[in-house]
Order: structure tokens, then C-alpha cells, then sequence
């Protein structure tokens, strides 16, 4: 996803996985981030691979057909990990609701994982059930930038302000725009002393790409478009 989350944490900065090709979707100008069943009071035992486990369920109907009449805010959400969809937009075809359907499963995955006390990985298991392989090595590099133990507590939330499919396209893409409230989220090392930067905390409105490239949608990259802006 594409920005600058160079800082380490999805909590930090928001650039986790891929800058540039489509859209960015986690760049780390002091924005946003982005991860399933952790705790959001950082005690959870969910490991990046426990992050891949958890997310079965959820890549699975993102790669089936998607009935829009079930598609809302609150099935989105994981009130329990602390990602909580506030909007979504009415009238979204069977296309784009599959679409949303696995964005969502993307943020709920990579929450996860920085909502979880970090330990070094060579491969976060799961991740290419969200993402694209081109995106995956930058989120990999931002979650192993953390000290070990580090974790960050919500809630997130997201406002869901359009989404489009381009469906001629071979193969297919969609464009989610988001609002990304952080203004709750808070950093903390493997102490428990909180190490939350300013610059991590705001509301941050994203344009994320997706892709079937690799058969069912996959998170391509993600664009910052503005900071304390928007509204979620």
C-alpha cells in the first residue's frame, strides 16, 4: 500500500504496503495503518501468524459472491480487535460490495497484527490472502522495524466514503476512499510505557487500490489524500 509508513508501526505511520503502484496503502507520514482477533488492550497473544490463521473466515467471503443487502457498517466491524466501520455508502452493486467486503478483510488483518505485541518474522502467514505479493515485502519490512514486544491499542475507525470497481479492466480494479480516525489509537513498548508519537494520531482519508490479479480482490497499494480533514 503505498506512503511512507516508514516508522514501524501501522499505529505510526501509514504506509504498510506498497507505496506507489496504485494506491497507498500504508505510507508513514505520521498517518495511518492498518490489521483480526488481537486485543485491543495489547494483551493479545495473536502473533503475525496468528494473524493469518484468524483471517480465514474473512478472506473467504471476499472471494465468494457477496450479497450487497448483507454488506453493512457492523459486519464489517470487529468491535472485539477495536476496527469499527462507522459508514459505509447505500446502494452498492454485487461488485463493489465484494470489494468492500475485502478491504475490510485487509484492515481487520493487518490491525491485527499492530494491535498485538510484535515479534520478528520472515513471513507474516496470511498476509497474500489480502495483499498482493508486490505489496507484502514493505509490510513485512514495517512490522519487523518495531522493537519486540511493541503494541498499539484502539479503537480505528473508518468511514467509507465511495467505492468503484472498473470491472472492462483485465484484470478488474476497484478504488476505496476511506476516512481513518487514529485519534484513540495509543503505542506502547514491551514495558507497558506508552511511546505514542503525535504524528500518528489524527483522522487520515486514504484512496486504496485493488487488484484480481491474483484472483479474488487484493489490496494493491494506498494514497494519503489528506490529514484532519475528513470525518469518521
Amino acid at each position: 500500500m503505498a506512503g511512507a509508513r516508514v516508522a514501524a508501526r501501522r499505529g505510526r505511520c501509514v504506509a504498510g504496503v506498497v507505496a506507489v503502484l496504485m494506491v497507498s496503502v500504508v505510507a508513514c507520514s505520521g498517518s495511518g495503518g492498518s490489521g483480526a482477533s488481537a486485543s485491543p488492550s495489547g494483551d493479545g497473544s495473536a502473533s503475525a501468524t496468528a494473524a493469518g490463521s484468524a483471517s480465514g473466515n474473512a478472506s473467504a467471503s471476499a472471494a465468494g459472491s457477496v450479497d450487497p443487502a448483507q454488506v453493512t457498517a457492523e459486519s464489517l466491524s470487529d468491535e472485539e480487535l477495536g476496527f469499527i466501520v462507522t459508514s459505509i455508502p447505500d446502494g452498492l452493486d454485487a461488485q463493489e460490495a465484494e470489494a468492500l467486503v475485502a478491504y475490510a478483510a485487509f484492515e481487520r488483518f493487518t490491525w491485527q497484527l499492530w494491535f498485538s505485541p510484535a515479534e520478528p518474522v520472515e513471513k507474516i502467514d496470511g498476509a497474500e490472502e489480502h495483499m498482493t505479493a508486490e505489496s507484502i515485502p514493505l509490510l513485512e519490512q514495517n512490522y519487523n522495524a518495531q522493537d519486540p514486544g511493541e503494541y498499539t491499542t484502539g479503537p480505528v475507525r473508518i468511514a467509507v466514503a465511495s467505492v468503484q470497481v472498473w470491472d472492462t479492466y483485465q484484470p478488474a480494479e476497484a478504488e476505496i476512499v476511506v476516512c481513518m480516525d487514529r485519534t484513540e489509537l495509543r503505542d506502547f513498548s514491551a514495558s507497558g510505557e506508552e511511546v505514542t508519537s503525535p504524528d500518528s494520531r489524527g483522522r487520515f482519508e486514504y484512496r486504496f487500490s485493488l487488484t484480481m490479479l491474483e484472483g479474488p480482490w487484493k489490496v494493491n497499494s494506498q494514497e494519503l489524500i489528506s490529514e484532519n480533514q475528513c470525518v469518521a
